[in-house]
């Protein structure tokens, strides 16, 4: 039962991300973007990664150990992404 509820939520969070992908694609098509707009979808971003992460690390080790890697290696990552994209 556990593992169902589990893979329903992961289904969910990938149909999400394609979603997001077409928002972006399109906002940029139709000439509708915005510094807002990209806030909000680099936030989400980052949240919808970190709860996926989570899941998954949860299914192999407990949920506070689980909760607290996953905050950080997405820290390591957003700060390796900033890193290199400075320059």
């Amino acid at each position: 039962m556990k593992e169902k509820k589990l893979y329903k939520i992961v289904f969910i969070i990938l149909i999400l991300t394609f979603i997001d992908c077409f928002d972006g694609e399109f906002a940029r098509v139709s000439g509708k973007t915005s510094e807002l707009g990209a806030k909000l979808d680099f936030y989400t971003d980052c949240v919808r990664s970190l709860y996926f992460l989570y899941l998954m690390l949860k299914l192999f080790i407990n949920k506070n150990q689980a909760l607290l890697l996953s905050i950080i290696i997405h820290i390591i990552y957003l700060n390796n992404k900033y890193k290199y994209k400075k320059n």
